[in-house]
């Protein structure tokens, strides 16, 4: 197989998990969508399909800038509430130049309302089916913005206001990491001098008491002596209750059978907090079945995460030919530089620097131009 055949199969991959990675936002977004709308339209499997004539789009939005005014003018929010009047063509058809022009009117609105340029998409991206993750962020900062209005947000932003108060209320407590398994809670330790008053003194034997006598004393004692508590042990040690793995513990560890090669670098630290690769992250469980994980201001499936910081994802791997490094020319001078084509081939893991592969190979030209001259 030649290499272009091995990269367009890697280029293939990426593009089939990205696509498999955005399903939960597209499905959360869909229902929203629908709910808001009051419409039945929208599914997963036809999202863009549905959205790229603009039409659905540019009525969510004057829905919004509708519910914004009448929140100011009942003086329930004291945000300015921009009014941009447009234009939609709801008769547009895909692809057409009126589904770019309602696509173009809908950014504009975006932009008036707050929505910031980073995640604002081109109107060809929508129509051309060309950035379908950035239509789903910009979709989903709708939603966050939809919120401060009255309007019920999408699952995805409601667990996000879950996670900012419980981070401002201060009840994310620091504990022990460990690993994967059923939380145990603590139960304080109790010393024998505390049970002391309520447990009867046992009788000492001495040589002028018979066996007899003491065992007679022994079972009447037994009779009416409290048993110890179920917590303490010959050691002193108090047992911990196990409790019962939530259904996020159970599809974490799931997820973690599937893609790690070692489950150690995954720790439970709390309820839906965790550490992963030594980075504490929030986890949560959206609509029963979909594990996300909270990254920055968005959201990425478990799995994908998991996969970028571990070298098992194939779509991290690259297949590109060994040139001699700077290194390789200080370990042994004796050897000269070689370009020849029949350079040693290895695989090459996607660093987490933001430098593309273009730049690397620009510095590594550089370097080879100074040594030659």
């Amino acid at each position: 197989m030649s290499k272009q055949l091995i990269w367009d199969d890697v280029q293939l991959q990426i593009a089939r998990r990205q696509e498999e990675n955005l399903i939960p936002l597209k499905e959360d977004l869909a229902e929203w969508i629908d709910r808001t709308l009051n419409i039945d339209i929208i599914t997963v499997e036809n999202f863009m399909n549905a959205l790229d004539n603009g039409v659905i789009i540019c009525k969510l939005s004057k829905l919004i800038q509708k519910k914004a005014e009448n929140y100011r003018q009942e003086g329930l929010t004291s945000e300015v509430v921009p009014t941009v009047s447009f234009k939609c063509w709801e008769n547009a058809r895909s692809a057409s130049f009126f589904a770019r022009e309602n696509a173009e009117n809908f950014l504009n609105w975006c932009r008036r309302f707050g929505v910031h340029e980073a995640v604002l998409f081109e109107s060809e991206g929508l129509v051309l089916h060309t950035q379908p993750r950035t239509v789903v962020l910009c979709l989903l900062e709708l939603g966050r913005i939809a919120a401060k209005f009255g309007i019920e947000p999408p699952g995805l932003v409601k667990l996000e206001k879950e996670i900012d108060e419980r981070e401002s209320s201060g009840s994310t407590l620091a504990s022990d990491s460990g690993s994967i398994s059923p939380s145990y809670s603590p139960v304080p330790m109790s010393t024998t001098e505390e049970f002391s008053p309520s447990l009867p003194q046992t009788p000492v034997c001495t040589r002028a008491d018979s066996p007899i006598s003491v065992a007679s004393v022994a079972s009447q004692d037994s009779t009416t002596a409290p048993s110890p508590p179920s917590t303490l042990q010959f050691n002193g040690t108090p047992t911990k209750p196990r409790t019962k793995s939530s259904d996020l513990d159970k599809k974490v560890m799931q997820i973690a059978d599937d893609v790690l090669e070692d489950k150690t670098q995954i720790k439970r630290i709390s309820e839906g907090r965790y550490s992963i690769a030594g980075k504490n992250v929030f986890v949560r469980l959206l609509k029963g079945r979909h594990v996300m994980v909270r990254v920055g201001g968005g959201w990425d499936t478990l799995e994908h995460f998991l996969s970028r910081h571990h070298v098992s994802d194939p779509c991290q791997v690259k297949i590109i030919d060994r040139k001699p490094s700077w290194s390789d020319f200080h370990s042994s001078p004796s050897t000269p530089l070689s370009n020849s084509s029949d350079s040693e081939s290895f695989l090459h893991i996607r660093a987490k620097y933001r430098n593309s592969l273009s730049n690397i190979s620009a510095s590594s030209k550089y370097k080879q131009k100074s040594l030659d001259s």
